[in-house]
């Protein structure tokens, strides 16, 4: 369902998004993440600060690995 919502977002939404989504369920994420064309980290810095900040604390936070 999140999948077929990414056509409607921008592409820096889709990308958040599908960050956030791998977080909690990587198999999913990391499919949407590859539909965005995502290749690895670097890609982040496409997104803005506030996007950057709620992904850099998730990885430094998260308890669910």
């Amino acid at each position: 369902m999140l999948n077929d919502a990414l056509g409607v977002l921008s592409s820096g939404q889709r990308m958040f998004l599908s960050a956030m989504v791998s977080f909690y369920n990587a198999r999913e994420g990391g499919a949407m993440l590859r539909r965005c064309g995502f290749e690895g980290l670097s890609d982040f810095g496409g997104l803005d600060l506030e996007r950057r900040q709620v992904i850099a604390d998730l990885t430094l936070h998260y308890n669910g690995w």
